[in-house]
């Protein structure tokens, strides 16, 4: 497998693993599911089952839409992609490879959004599988966790475009 197609895998499964976990525990749950839980966990917002699965749809689809929004990149002309060092990057040698890093870097920023998403929902769910549902404690690692990675993936394209020129 060429490692340009492993995001795209690995969106497809995040994106089965969704919808496959709203299947198997949505008819298990009450009519009114806790979408929203506030400090120490306690559920504060409520949607229905249908409510519910357009969010879901939603979480999806957004992700979805900048993966695959992702290869436009390629078509756009120069002077619509902004970043550091336009010129040098963007030139005819160098201009392919710098868009097709562009393009991964925005799938994997997909990818991992989608992970996260595909954990929010799951322990979304499984929530509310307890009376009163509770969301768990260590959500909020989960999601500093994903702050750190995201500012890590924010520092990788601009030491690449803000490196020197010269040589």
């Amino acid at each position: 497998m060429r490692s340009s197609h492993i995001p795209m895998v690995v969106f497809a499964l995040l994106s089965l693993t969704i919808a496959g976990l709203t299947a198997y525990y949505l008819p298990m749950l009450p009519d009114q599911v806790a979408t929203h839980f506030g400090p120490g966990g306690r559920a504060n917002g409520w949607h229905n089952h249908a409510d519910f699965i357009k969010v879901v749809i939603l979480c999806i689809a957004i992700p979805t839409a900048i993966f695959l929004g992702s290869d436009l990149l390629i078509r756009l002309p120069v002077t619509a992609i902004n970043i550091p060092n336009k010129t040098y990057w963007l030139a005819p040698g160098r201009r392919d490879d710098a868009r097709t890093f562009i393009r991964d870097w925005r799938r994997w920023l997909a990818v991992l959004t989608l992970g996260l998403l595909t954990l929010i929902i799951d322990m979304a769910l499984r929530a509310n599988l307890a009376a009163p549902p509770h969301f768990p404690d260590y959500a909020p690692w989960v999601i500093a966790a994903y702050a750190v990675i995201i500012v890590a993936m924010i520092i990788v394209p601009l030491r690449r475009f803000v490196a020197s020129t010269s040589g």
